[in-house]
């Protein structure tokens, strides 16, 4: 059975035009911590977030869990945010999604947070293989619900299963699949590499599925051995295996922000819409007059 999960990214390049009539349709909660954030892109982050969860909530009432994460009755959803964008993700059941913004990140992280399988691959992998590719909607189709069809070029929607294949691939090796090593035996020497930027992509992407994986688990970084052991790279079915169960982790870029989700099961179809404010605005002063 394959399941669905539905994504709203929200820009915040035009959202500090809006900001008040943002933060005039939030709980009084939500504004007090807003605006106890020092840096005003943090409040405009913030802002981006709330309004994406008051959008998918509807009125019920949001609460959180033992470690933060935020829920409401009957709506299983998560949110991050990062750079210029917020990002929600909604499904059936419980999910995890994670964005990152471009930026430097030292070696240091990466030996901290990666298995050394993975700290090989961040050395030599090849990012693009793994990716999700993604494919505009055809004229006419509704990708979401409410969709019309003249909303196409704010629409995009792609399925991981007709992507690009996935595995685990060193660039070094032509293709061939990261060996498999016995429990105890010491990880190959890591291949030199000099494009920082691209180092960073790859850590980009490795930290984003570890975070989005713990974020549909429910519990964040908080339990011990996290985010070493949690999986980040694939199998040949694209899945990863942890605790004995399977989830689905894909990842995609908007405009160099890498973002991931996970969520539990074998068959996942992502659909992306990127959001503006005013339309948010409009949905929830709609829902309130109905």
């Amino acid at each position: 059975m394959s399941h669905t999960v539905q994504i709203d990214l929200l820009p915040i390049d035009h959202l500090e035009q809006l900001y008040p009539q943002v933060l005039a349709v939030l709980p009084e909660d939500r504004r007090r911590r807003i605006g106890q954030l020092a840096r005003p892109g943090d409040r405009l982050r913030s802002a981006a977030g709330s309004l994406l969860i008051a959008c998918a909530c509807r009125g019920r009432t949001v609460s959180r869990g033992p470690y933060g994460k935020p829920f409401c009755n009957g709506i299983c959803f998560n949110i991050s945010h990062s750079g210029r964008a917020a990002v929600l993700a909604r499904a059936e059941a419980g999910i995890g999604i994670d964005i990152e913004a471009p930026r430097a990140l030292p070696d240091t992280l990466a030996e901290r947070i990666l298995s050394p399988e993975e700290l090989v691959w961040y050395h030599a992998g090849n990012v693009e293989i793994l990716l999700s590719e993604i494919r505009t909607g055809e004229s006419g189709e509704a990708l979401l619900p409410g969709v019309q069809a003249d909303e196409a070029d704010e629409v995009y929607s792609f399925d991981v299963q007709a992507g690009k294949p996935h595995g685990i691939y060193s660039s070094d090796v032509h293709g061939d699949v990261l060996p498999d090593r016995t429990q105890g035996e010491p990880a190959p020497a890591p291949a030199a590499h000099t494009d920082a930027d691209e180092k960073a992509r790859r850590l980009r992407f490795l930290w984003t599925r570890k975070e989005a994986l713990s974020k549909c688990l429910g519990t964040g970084f908080h339990t011990p051995g996290f985010p070493e052991m949690l999986p980040a790279l694939p199998g040949a079915d694209g899945t990863v295996l942890f605790q004995g169960q399977t989830y689905s982790l894909e990842s995609f870029e908007w405009e160099e922000h890498m973002i991931s989700a996970a969520l539990s099961g074998a068959s996942v179809q992502l659909h992306l819409r990127v959001r503006r404010p005013e339309e948010l605005l409009a949905e929830l002063t709609a829902a309130g007059s109905a």
